[in-house]
């Protein structure tokens, strides 16, 4: 199906709505911090290894809502203090490219990667700062589309969070926000 943009559209289930509104609320309530980070040599990235395409529609609706990438983009660049660089890769280029193309239409940039999560995580990590604040949503389709060593490669940098959504059952979720820090720092 595809968006009156005429990019694709993802098909989720209504649940996706509450996710994004947690999505939507961390990016707010760390807004302080990646101000300092901002405006200091390091830099503030998003990072969104299963991006989807950017737009979704609610299973059995015709409700269109804004998928993970564009709520974090929106939600960092309303109150105030954007990311300074976004991260985007799915397993699907045409998804890939639909969410770069609907961060572009919304006034942000993002760096691309296509291919499993365990593949694009590499290159994304060698792009970042080392000494950048990094936040990372991971939102995969099934546990197993999230392998440990994503997690492995994101947790080498001193300052990351990571927000994971698990799906549990069709209708519940959990999200599990992680501090990455290395010990005695």
């Amino acid at each position: 199906m595809l968006d009156d943009d005429g990019l694709p559209l993802d098909e989720v289930g209504p649940w996706a709505k509450e996710k994004h509104e947690r999505l939507r609320k961390y990016v707010d309530i760390t807004r302080a911090t990646r101000r300092k980070w901002v405006h200091g040599s390091g830099g503030a990235t998003y990072i969104d290894l299963y991006c989807g395409t950017g737009r979704a529609i609610i299973r059995g609706t015709r409700e269109k809502i804004d998928g993970s990438p564009l709520v974090a983009f929106k939600s960092a660049r309303n109150g105030g203090v954007p990311f300074s660089e976004i991260h985007i890769a799915d397993s699907s280029e045409e998804s890939c490219r639909a969410a770069e193309q609907r961060l572009t239409d919304a006034g942000g940039s993002a760096k691309t990667e296509v291919g499993n999560a365990d593949a694009t995580v590499i290159p994304i990590a060698r792009k970042l700062n080392p000494n950048g604040l990094h936040f990372a949503f991971l939102d995969p389709y099934n546990l197993e589309a999230l392998p440990f060593s994503v997690i492995e490669v994101l947790a080498k940098f001193r300052h990351i969070d990571v927000l994971i959504h698990i799906s549990v059952q069709i209708c519940s979720a959990i999200l599990m926000p992680i501090r990455c820090q290395r010990m005695g720092r």
